[in-house]
């Protein structure tokens, strides 16, 4: 059984409906930012979660109407709770695993989206998954992907926030959180032989007032997202 399987019902309480305070301050509107038109578009999500992104995305996306979306995760109860809280009307809802082949066929997606998902698995996830997105995007298909950035995993190890792989969150739940330097990601981007761009993620204000133990690592990035265009 998947890890998200046990925590998904208390993760879906936890987050709720932006994703929590990170995403809801700083890292959503980031990630939109920097998705093109979907309008007739094929989009595949790798890891929903709670399932509450897609039609955020769609909402800011207005009057563009995709065509087919992919909606997947490797927790079963995650797509459960997505479907139960975030049902969208002609959206295929598919477990998908980082480890496996994706459930699309060849050159098939125009966009391929992730947010805090890669930064979860083992090396051999993260390149089966990036050899996965080079095989299902379109020529000219765009990616837009996010992790939890290495430096951040080190200084939360360092404080004792992370071990063994696993973040402790201040609601005492446990997020894996794999520690990598920045050119494994960087190699496997590489794969893709697609140009693209990496943007830091820093923390602000008002993320700072949540959560005040990270002023203490406020010069760290918490995240980075790398995408194509």
């Amino acid at each position: 059984m998947a890890y998200y399987d046990k925590i998904a019902a208390k993760w879906h309480k936890v987050t709720g409906y932006k994703g929590g305070s990170f995403k809801e301050l700083i890292l959503n509107e980031r990630i939109i930012s920097k998705v093109g038109i979907i309008a007739s578009k094929s989009i595949l999500e790798i890891g929903i979660g709670n399932g509450y992104f897609m039609p955020m995305l769609l909402r800011r996306k207005s009057g563009q109407v995709p065509g087919t979306i992919f909606l997947t995760d490797v927790s079963k109860k995650n797509l459960e709770i997505a479907r139960k809280n975030f049902k969208l009307r002609n959206a295929i809802y598919q477990r998908l695993d980082l480890y496996d082949k994706f459930i699309v066929s060849d050159s098939s997606m125009d966009l391929v989206l992730s947010t805090m998902v890669f930064n979860e698995v083992s090396d051999v996830g993260l390149e089966n998954g990036f050899k996965e997105i080079k095989r299902v995007l379109k020529n000219g298909g765009q990616f837009v992907v996010s992790v939890l950035h290495p430096e951040f995993i080190q200084k939360q190890m360092e404080r004792g926030v992370v071990k063994d792989n696993m973040m402790t969150s201040k609601d005492g739940m446990k997020i894996p959180s794999v520690e990598r330097k920045l050119d494994a990601y960087l190699r496997c981007l590489e794969l893709l032989e697609l140009e693209f761009e990496l943007e830091a993620v820093f923390g602000n204000k008002k993320l700072f007032n949540m959560k005040p133990k990270l002023k203490e690592i406020a010069e760290t990035p918490i995240a980075m997202i790398y995408y194509s265009k």
